[in-house]
């Protein structure tokens, strides 16, 4: 369980960098959403996300007849609540669902609200996957209109061993994400996600904490521009584009920092960007660990071994990373 709040913290919470791992503990209604369009509603399951406290999420639970457990995670001050038993397709009616429903999860503040809530299904029949999440993303259309981002599940792709399709909607107090993958396994899973941002990153550290999980992130604003590579690197396209050859060979990279995080899993976590790529097809943004430490915004270059199909779990996988990268200095 506590994987969960690292990987909130590595891929969707932004929050300002510390000086140390002790962090002033912040409470989540002190984090006001930040301007710009609200969702229509924010009300899922029953479960009112942004809002809901500790009593109404019992209470909800309670009336859905289902068996949860509920800790505090490791490193975060946040409520972590575990939904396995008891889950049916009536949770989610208007859903095409002949698969199995295998989780509900639930993460809030320990002074604040719901700011998590996801559903997972599994299919061994891909078909079945595909239809249920093409019928998701019909549902949450009606909903919330055209996403942000649109990634069709084609037939074609059922048989691969590697299938990641996401659908994702944006609002400055909500962002709702269905998706449909499956990383070397036999079965697809179909996951839906409802989350609000600025309450995950108003949820702050757990002061003291001094494991994996005392992170800090930023993120670049500007734009990518021209990059200069260095030489021998590789643009991002073709890392991507050439990823199956590649992996395991040690390569160069040249880009723009355009995330950082730092301290997760023992490492720091940036992603690499150099205006080659698509970022429909996810190809422009590169990942990369390494222990040395570098700022957001900075153009550097990497070197290390590719890594390919790297599943962290909680449906979070990276079809190329490099791993353990040296900063190579600029000339």
């Amino acid at each position: 369980m506590w994987k969960w709040s690292l990987l909130v913290a590595l891929l969707g919470c932004d929050r300002p960098e510390t000086s140390n791992a002790e962090v002033e503990p912040q409470t989540a209604e002190a984090s006001a959403a930040p301007d710009g369009p609200k969702a229509p509603t924010r009300s899922w399951l029953g479960f009112d996300v942004g809002s809901a406290d500790a009593a109404a999420i019992a209470s909800r639970l309670s009336a859905l007849g289902l068996e949860c457990t509920e800790q505090n995670a490791p490193a975060r001050l946040t409520v972590q609540v575990d939904c396995r038993t008891g889950l049916t397709p009536a949770l989610l009616p208007d859903r095409t669902i002949r698969g199995v429903i295998t989780r509900l999860f639930l993460v809030r503040a320990e002074d604040g609200p719901l700011h998590h809530l996801s559903v997972d299904r599994r299919y061994s029949i891909p078909e079945a996957a595909r239809e249920d999440y093409a019928g998701a993303v019909t549902s949450l259309r009606t909903v919330f209109g055209e996403p942000a981002r649109h990634q069709e599940l084609p037939e074609s792709a059922l048989g691969s061993r590697v299938v990641h399709a996401a659908t994702i909607w944006r609002f400055a107090d909500l962002e709702v994400t269905a998706s449909a993958f499956r990383f070397g396994r036999d079965e697809l899973t179909v996951s839906e996600r409802w989350v609000v941002p600025h309450l995950i990153s108003g949820a702050g550290d757990r002061p003291g904490y001094s494991g994996h999980g005392s992170a800090r992130s930023e993120r670049y604003e500007g734009e990518t521009g021209d990059i200069a590579r260095a030489e021998g690197s590789l643009p991002i396209e073709q890392v991507f584009a050439e990823r199956a050859e590649l992996a395991g060979r040690e390569i160069l990279v040249t880009g723009r920092l355009v995330k950082t995080s730092m301290g997760i899993f023992g490492t720091n976590w940036y992603h690499l960007q150099d205006g080659t790529g698509s970022e429909e097809a996810e190809t422009h943004d590169l990942t990369v660990t390494s222990d040395v430490e570098v700022k957001v915004g900075d153009v550097v270059t990497f070197r290390g071994p590719l890594t390919i199909d790297k599943d962290l779990g909680f449906g979070y996988f990276y079809p190329a990373i490099i791993e353990g990268a040296e900063l190579v200095p600029a000339r």
